[in-house]
């Protein structure tokens, strides 16, 4: 784990843009060499993506939302097999190199997966009332509308996929950490030139 407590969840992608894997670690090169080594369907990864956390029980939650809510391709479904990968195929894209699969207890202390349940219970009990200023999934998707941004506009900003910004429009994820101040800061501004009537400069989403 970073000094600073610092966990990164990092998503895969394939070259569709589909999500294969959603995973958590503190040593993200670490990790992708092993999961070159290791992993049958490495070879179609094409893009990964890592977002750092402050903490790992606050990876170890998004981790959990984000399976159950993406359905990754890789990942195991509670009550489901692990997914049959097939004959590794070659890809066109350059590879990078990604980690392999763990268990989320795996390397976590006591305190941390007390913490991990503590926060699995309060998102059973339902959504917290939003006190940081970002609007519900509709009207982010609202206001980039009106201000005629694509969803690759917002995810080239933010370093992020364009899958990802469209599940957060959904409500099938969340931003957290730096991508979240960062996303709640362009929506504010995007609203703030909508209301003023500001031409704005990218084009609108089909």
């Amino acid at each position: 784990m970073n000094e600073d407590g610092r966990t990164a969840l990092y998503r895969l992608f394939g070259a569709s843009g589909r999500l294969l894997y959603v995973g958590v670690t503190a040593n993200p090169q670490s990790r992708w060499r092993t999961h070159a080594a290791e992993s049958p369907w490495w070879n179609e990864v094409c893009l990964r993506e890592i977002e750092w956390l402050p903490t790992r029980a606050d990876a170890l939650i998004q981790e959990a939302a984000e399976i159950a809510a993406r359905r990754p391709g890789y990942n195991k479904h509670p009550g489901q097999p692990t997914p049959s990968i097939g004959p590794a195929k070659p890809v066109k894209y350059p590879v990078r190199l990604g980690e392999v699969p763990r268990a989320r207890q795996t390397g976590a202390t006591e305190e941390e997966l007390k913490e991990f349940d503590r926060q699995v219970e309060a998102k059973l009990r339902g959504p917290e009332p939003v006190v940081d200023g970002l609007p519900g999934p509709a009207e982010r998707a609202a206001i980039r509308k009106a201000a005629r941004w694509r969803q690759s506009d917002v995810a080239e900003l933010l370093a992020v996929h364009r899958l990802t910004v469209g599940a957060w429009e959904r409500g099938t994820a969340e931003p957290r950490g730096e991508s979240r101040r960062k996303y709640i800061s362009l929506l504010d501004k995007l609203k703030a030139r909508v209301d003023s009537h500001e031409a704005p400069q990218p084009d609108a989403d089909a």
